[in-house]
C-alpha cells in the first residue's frame, strides 16, 4: 500500500532585519497541509513561525535527515516538501532562507534544494 509523506515550511518572520518579513507564508503552507491531509497523506509536518516546530536551519536539517534514514520509501510511495518563504540562487543553484538565515552569510545559514532532494546529504 502506498504511503504519502511531506513537510510544508511556511516562514513570515526572519530573525535577520535584512529580510523582509512576508505576509502569507505561513498560511500558504497551513493550507498545503490542510490540503494534503484531506487526500489521505499519511504524516504532514508542518514548520511555520507559529507552531512549536521552528523552520530554523537545524531543526529543518535534523528531520530532513531523520527521515532520509528512518524511512524507506517504495517506488508507489511519495515525499512532498513544500516551502514558503524567501529563496536566491547562486550560480545556476537554488537557496531556501529558513528563519534563521543571515544574508550577510548565507552559505552556511542557507538551505540547499539539492540537500532536500538527495536524502540529506550535500
Amino acid at each position: 500500500m502506498a504511503r504519502n509523506f511531506a513537510i510544508c515550511i511556511g516562514v513570515n518572520r526572519y530573525q535577520s532585519h535584512l529580510l523582509p518579513p512576508l505576509k502569507f507564508a505561513e498560511n500558504d503552507a497551513r493550507a498545503m497541509q490542510s490540503y494534503l491531509e484531506s487526500i489521505g497523506f499519511d504524516d504532514v509536518l508542518l514548520y511555520s513561525d507559529s507552531t512549536s516546530d521552528q523552520p530554523t536551519l537545524a531543526n529543518l536539517q535534523g528531520t530532513i535527515r531523520h527521515l532520509s534514514t528512518s524511512f524507506r520509501l517504495g517506488p508507489e510511495d511519495s515525499f512532498w516538501f513544500s516551502f514558503s518563504g524567501h529563496g536566491f540562487q547562486q550560480n545556476g543553484i537554488d537557496f531556501l532562507l529558513t528563519s534563521d538565515s543571515d544574508p550577510s552569510n548565507l552559505l552556511p545559514s542557507r538551505l540547499k534544494k539539492a540537500y532536500i532532494e538527495r536524502d540529506g546529504h550535500e
